[in-house]
């Protein structure tokens, strides 16, 4: 498939077939649509897994041999899927195979999104850190002229230098974390399996570390048709900022990533309508005491220059704000589990 990378920046899946349209390999996108292992799927007629209407209209298609390639279908459905597809294909009649590349306008939109809020938490963590270096200055100087008043120094002008300063700092807060207050603000529902699912066809296009998984399954039958309360922006976020503590972590051990996801029903009598994500890597683990501070502002193991400190800080506030919770499962050498615990709406 390599040969045709011109291709590959912005497409759903590929597939490779023989001449008569049965499947003989996919890659890793499309068996979260295929929901199975190449050798399970492997023989049996790509068509199968089109809306009947067009199965025709395919089974026509793989059967031209054109000169002009790609061969480009537009609309076409497939099984499970609302939005049409369009379809380019290759066909190498000496070789005996076609190799068909299915594109979604849903999944192009996503991709956008996705790169667009991976910016825009850039730019949060930058003004999170402006905050620190804006204050610094006026909290001196709070201070200095509040060691002047417990002198007992009796100055009505130092006082208002107190109070200028202490009013300083106060418009710099409200000025600087106005995008934080609309982005709590900004609470939509959002389908918890079909946004994992959504996340897992289009991370290899938004996160190119990704590629430094070595394998990566997920189970979200649990998780589907439960609307939890999180903008499709903060979940992805959340996610990424998993995969990469999860990437981290397996690098110091000098392993492949190796990354499960599982949706549950929650267990807990006092979580009623709750549904659980757990997030499981094949890390370092972490000790107790690094594990009770994983969510705390500015917190990292890395070196210097080498992380914010935040990613766990906006995993546990994206949760608090949906009405959740997390717990985490570590120990030293054997990996860590997050499980998110989310309501969703009956």
């Amino acid at each position: 498939m390599s040969a045709f990378p011109g291709y590959l920046h912005n497409v759903n899946f590929g597939v490779l077939t023989d001449l008569d349209g049965n499947i003989v390999h996919f890659n890793k996108t499309a068996q979260v649509f295929f929901q199975k292992p190449v050798s399970e799927v492997a023989g049996t007629p790509i068509t199968e897994y089109l809306h009947e209407d067009d199965r025709d209209t395919l089974q026509h298609a793989l059967s031209l041999d054109k000169v002009l390639q790609p061969y480009v279908v537009h609309g076409l459905k497939l099984e499970g899927l609302d939005d049409p597809v369009l379809l380019r294909y290759f066909r190498h009649k000496a070789r005996g195979f076609c190799l068909i590349f299915l594109e979604s306008l849903q999944i192009t939109e996503e991709v956008l999104v996705a790169r667009e809020e991976h910016k825009w938490v850039e730019r949060l963590q930058l003004m999170l850190f402006g905050i620190y270096h804006e204050l610094k200055t006026p909290l001196a100087v709070a201070r200095g002229y509040a060691e002047v008043l417990q002198n007992q120094e009796e100055d009505g002008d130092t006082s208002d230098r107190v109070m200028e300063a202490l009013d300083q700092i106060a418009s710099i807060l409200n000025n600087m974390t106005e995008p934080i207050r609309e982005l709590s603000e900004d609470q939509s529902l959002i389908d918890l399996g079909q946004s994992i699912e959504m996340y897992m066809r289009t991370m290899s296009y938004t996160e190119p570390t990704k590629r430094y998984i070595g394998h990566f399954e997920a189970e979200i039958e649990a998780g589907t048709d439960k609307k939890i309360r999180m903008s499709k922006p903060r979940f992805y976020q959340t996610l990424t900022n998993l995969f990469e503590n999860a990437i981290r972590a397996t690098d110091e051990k000098g392993t492949d990533a190796s990354i499960r996801i599982t949706t549950r029903m929650c267990e807990k009598p006092h979580h009623p309508n709750c549904v659980v994500m757990e997030f499981e890597d094949n890390g370092v683990g972490m000790k107790e005491e690094t594990a009770q501070r994983v969510f705390t502002p500015y917190f990292t193991t890395r070196g210097p220059d080498t992380g914010t400190g935040l990613g766990g800080y906006f995993i546990y506030q994206f949760v608090m704000d949906a009405g959740g919770s997390i717990d985490v499962y570590t120990e030293p050498g054997e990996g860590t589990m997050f499980a998110l615990h989310l309501p969703y709406v009956t």
